[in-house]
């Protein structure tokens, strides 16, 4: 499984991404997918630790804007 966090920032966005993060951390597959169980006990999936900084940031496990390298525009529509 492969999440390219590449969305225009708007309301329906950030609702997915707050399940998104629960499917991430529980190693389930994207809320839009199955849920067949198959990634849980892959061993070599990912985890919060294997994210970088911008990879967190995508995934809303860290604001933007905390680096100040975000326009205003992008740091408003998300951390609102």
């Amino acid at each position: 499984m492969l999440y390219i966090g590449a969305a225009p920032l708007c309301e329906k966005n950030k609702a997915y991404l707050e399940k998104q993060k629960v499917s991430f951390l529980e190693g389930q597959a994207g809320p839009d997918f199955p849920q067949e169980g198959k990634e849980v006990n892959f061993k070599k999936r990912a985890t919060l630790g294997d994210l970088s900084e911008l990879g967190k940031a995508q995934m809303g496990f860290e604001k933007w804007g905390s680096k100040g390298d975000e326009s205003p525009q992008q740091f408003n529509g998300v951390n609102n």
